[in-house]
């Protein structure tokens, strides 16, 4: 799986797709590493790195890690939450925010 694919499908979401943007790449980074986590916790399978049951995985500076495609949606979703959090003050993007956080639980568990 690809961060910049996610990164992408996110942005498109939020309607942030040129620059300035308003999230960070690194903001965005942040929340896949965190949407990883969430993931872990949630699908403990995708815990396995070549094999091998890692505690935490960490993504890096690279753009492909490995996790199944299948879980793709469930990250952009997971990446969106987090970005509408950001704005959490605006009644509508905590709402939003609510709402991708629901769609991230769901996909994750499919």
């Amino acid at each position: 799986m690809k961060v910049s694919d996610i990164e992408r499908k996110a942005r498109r979401i939020l309607a942030d797709t040129f620059e300035p943007y308003r999230w960070s790449s690194e903001e965005i980074r942040d929340a896949v590493q965190e949407g990883v986590g969430a993931l872990n916790a949630l699908r403990p399978e995708t815990r396995c790195v070549d094999g091998k049951l890692v505690d935490f995985m960490e993504i890096g500076d690279v753009d492909t890690f490995p996790i199944a495609a299948r879980f793709e949606e469930a990250l952009v979703c997971f990446v969106v939450y987090k970005c509408y959090l950001d704005d959490d003050t605006d009644t509508v993007n905590a709402q939003l925010s609510d709402r991708y956080l629901g769609m991230f639980t769901t996909k994750a568990q499919l």
